[in-house]
């Protein structure tokens, strides 16, 4: 049998989340509960009535390795607000994404944009330490929750005023993101068991949403005709990009590229 990557990562996380909450003990995190909450404003950003681009910050994956060898997290999202983007999403997982929070928050002093923390989310813990860092959003992936935990985790998300982008691969995880309440989903065209991609699935999902849903297609929208693809599919009002602006000689300018080609 295969290796299962996304089982692996997970085990990996659970192992360092232990480790953080013994730094940082839950009632610091949880201290975001004693003020009033700045309200989430990534789905707002990504609502107005045009197509929208993510641009994704991440220095490696396990599917390309290091993406970029003279990477600056930071000058990469200002690059990307510069070139229009409506969000930025930030990689924090360490191990296989070589991501973390001290880069999310210094990207957050860096740029006005909203932000979406990406990360592999297994305990409430993440949800207030994201709100605790300035985060807009988190992404919860369906594959790897439960669904009495996937429902908790988007109402707690509502509790603490984040956005919840809910990431389904397969029309099995689509019918338990809608069962547990979501309305903020992001379509992965990658299956994270394997890291194999296939856009061509995306159409045959997107039918099956309901319109009153915002839909973000991820991963694997590499070139122009990927985003071409994605335009046709009327329902789709945002799309994340990260390796082919973070690859780009001028990320800035790849970044204004990709805009104007999904807004014209």
């Amino acid at each position: 049998m295969s290796e299962n990557i996304l089982e692996k990562i997970v085990a990996c996380k659970r192992k360092a989340l232990a480790r953080q909450k013994q730094a940082v003990p839950q009632r610091i995190v949880q201290s975001v509960l004693d003020g009033k909450l700045p309200e989430a404003r990534f789905l707002q950003a990504i609502s107005r009535n045009t197509r929208h681009l993510i641009g994704e910050v991440k220095k490696a994956s396990p599917s390309a390795g290091v993406i970029r060898e003279d990477f600056d997290g930071v000058a990469i999202a200002q690059a990307y607000e510069r070139g229009g983007v409506s969000a930025i999403s930030v990689l924090t997982e360490e191990e296989f994404f070589q991501g973390s929070l001290a880069l999310f928050d210094a990207i957050r002093a860096a740029v006005a944009v909203p932000l979406l923390r990406k990360d592999f989310i297994v305990d409430a813990y993440q949800i207030y330490e994201s709100k605790h860092h300035g985060a807009d959003a988190v992404l919860l992936i369906v594959g790897i929750l439960s669904a009495a935990r996937l429902q908790q985790f988007i109402n707690l998300c509502h509790r603490v005023k984040l956005d919840a982008l809910v990431e389904i691969h397969d029309r099995e995880e689509l019918v338990k993101a809608l069962d547990a309440g979501a309305r903020l989903i992001g379509l992965n065209a990658r299956d994270l068991r394997d890291l194999s991609v296939n856009l061509e699935m995306l159409p045959s999902l997107v039918e099956h949403v309901p319109v009153e849903c915002t839909l973000v297609c991820e991963s694997g929208i590499k070139t122009e005709k990927d985003l071409e693809f994605v335009k046709a599919m009327i329902q789709v009002r945002a799309v994340l990009v990260g390796e082919a602006l973070i690859r780009a000689q001028d990320p800035g300018e790849q970044t204004r590229q990709f805009v104007r080609m999904l807004t014209r």
